[in-house]
């Protein structure tokens, strides 16, 4: 009221709230050393990558790279009201186990009892599978078989490290 020697005014804002965009990538992941890897995030908002190793195309949300040494990726997701939400994701390369088997080609008559053992392998938790392509498929740090047909056959020796990685020799 003017006459208490006040004077007020009534005035209002509008305030808008814009939410952020929504982005959803995984914390980190485990890749094999060389192998390709495909990053896909979940966003409603435009991705864009901070450069990185194997990045060629910064705004393509979609990334497929090969990564040989462990990085972190960058991203940032803006949506139409301009807000911008950051993530990242944590890449850790694993290598394959490096292992040697020193078997001798083998000439003899069906059946034959044939014994391989690795010889050396640089991770004690590796696991090996050993092929006789179209024959016999064996588990284990040793082959222990009896082949019963004539033929020439290889041997494939295929080494896992324990996140999947995998080293092969044929023999």
């Amino acid at each position: 009221n003017a006459n208490d020697g006040f004077c007020s005014n009534v005035d209002s804002i509008v305030i808008s709230m814009r939410s952020l965009p929504v982005v959803v990538m995984e914390d980190s992941v485990v890749v094999c050393n060389g192998a390709f890897l495909t990053v896909e995030p979940i966003s409603d908002g435009i991705i864009e990558w901070q450069p990185a190793q194997g990045i060629v195309d910064h705004v393509t949300p979609i990334q497929t790279l090969s990564v040989s040494t462990d990085q972190v990726l960058y991203l940032s997701a803006t949506n139409s009201w301009g807000c911008t939400r950051n993530d990242s994701i944590q890449l850790h390369v694993v290598f394959p186990p490096s292992f040697s088997v020193s078997a001798a080609s083998i000439s003899s008559c069906a059946p034959l009892d044939v014994f391989e053992s690795i010889d050396s392998c640089d991770m004690s938790d590796a696991s090996f599978r050993w092929i006789i392509p179209g024959y016999d498929t064996l588990f284990g740090n040793i082959m222990n078989t009896t082949v019963r047909r004539s033929g020439v056959f290889d041997l494939v020796v295929e080494a896992y490290s324990i996140d999947g990685c995998m080293s092969d020799t044929v023999l």
